[in-house]
């Protein structure tokens, strides 16, 4: 037993600090414990299993005293070697030394597989959304703000991108009933896909109430990678939070967690879990827009849909959404679709729907004044 004792401590003591260690540290951050720990397990045994096999074999040859002497000579030969720097002319003629700390993120990059699609490998993007990307926040780059948060909540997607786990990169987007919330997170999401070199994601939609009643774990392990949407977040129990919130901490693959709601909504959720609130670590908060704002949603909804407002149906419809605009109850994009819908159902059914002053030189069918009526 004290011969097993003195083989376990001299071996501890020689493997203390060696590079192997810094090894595992970082495959820890890329595989499975278990894994780790069973690769690690087999490969010391069929190593030192060869190391005794060996020594027993000499030690029947050679006598132990001049093993001994070998054995001393030749560390004092690596310690004399070490002292002296014996090294590559390269390796002298490298920069100033590195920490410890520096060592350790230079060996953990090196041994990072060199895959153009790894989200670590990425460049810092410019802080300007692209045109790809303009024309994906069509509806929200010409609002006040709006274009400030979106770059910053692409960035920090970007930043929190190297980490496997959904500790930061989450994002919150709140505003008021039918602001385009949904929308926006629906252009977000591809955004966010083209930033990292994701060909393609898992996207779940979930309402807090019915995520209450799911095995979150599960959840989790299916969209590994991918975006968990969570609406009316401020549903989320105590019970739910806790679980996600651990969840969180461990490995996901990066999976992006964004949660929606009301303002007042998502002030209560952030009140009730602080902690859980720290993960999200990007906010867009689409404001009430102005009529200005929502003329200009109108003109790009109703392009996508093949159809193009003249200017007397322009004037009816900034008639129409300043007679609906309300202070306790402000317009909103969602209030301006149906409005348009409505537009575009009666110059369907209209007497002139194929006539050829319904339809421009462009090919859109045009809206007048009295489909806004």
């Amino acid at each position: 037993m004290v011969l097993f004792f003195k083989i376990f401590l001299t071996e501890f003591i020689a493997e203390m600090g060696d590079k192997t260690q810094l090894m595992l540290i970082a495959l820890n951050s890329k595989y499975k414990l278990k894994d780790i720990i069973l690769g690690t397990a087999v490969a010391i045994l069929v190593l030192n299993g060869l190391a005794v096999l060996a020594g027993g074999l000499v030690s029947e040859f050679i006598p132990d005293w001049v093993i001994k002497i070998v054995a001393a000579l030749a560390f004092l030969y690596f310690a004399a070697s070490t002292i002296a720097g014996d090294e590559d002319e390269e390796e002298e003629e490298s920069s100033e030394s590195l920490s410890e700390e520096e060592e350790l993120e230079q060996f953990i990059d090196s041994i990072q597989p060199k895959d153009k699609r790894n989200p670590s490998d990425i460049v810092p993007r410019e802080k300007s959304l692209t045109d790809d990307e303009k024309k994906l926040f069509t509806y929200f780059v010409k609002v006040p703000g709006m274009r400030e948060q979106l770059i910053s909540a692409l960035c920090d997607v970007q930043m929190a991108a190297a980490d496997k786990t959904s500790k930061t990169g989450n994002v919150i987007v709140m505003g008021g009933k039918e602001t385009g919330k949904t929308r926006l997170i629906a252009s977000l999401i591809p955004a966010i896909c083209k930033e990292l070199n994701l060909p393609a994601s898992k996207v779940a939609y979930v309402f807090a109430d019915q995520l209450n009643e799911m095995d979150i774990t599960k959840v989790i392990g299916k969209l590994s990678g991918g975006f968990l949407v969570i609406e009316n977040a401020n549903q989320l129990t105590q019970e739910t939070v806790d679980i996600l919130d651990k969840a969180m901490e461990f490995r996901t693959d990066g999976l992006t967690v964004i949660i929606e709601d009301e303002k007042i909504g998502m002030r209560k959720l952030i009140a009730r879990f602080p902690k859980f609130a720290k993960k999200f670590t990007s906010m867009i908060n689409i404001p009430v827009f102005t009529n200005d704002e929502l003329v200009n949603f109108a003109r790009v909804y109703t392009k996508e849909n093949g159809y193009k407002i003249d200017q007397m149906g322009m004037l009816a419809l900034y008639n129409l959404i300043g007679i609906n605009q309300k202070e306790d109850q402000p317009m909103c994009i969602g209030t301006v679709k149906t409005m348009l819908d409505k537009a575009m159902e009666r110059a369907q059914s209209g007497l002139f729907k194929r006539s050829k002053k319904r339809v421009d030189r462009d090919g859109y069918t045009v809206l007048f004044e009295k489909d806004f009526s």
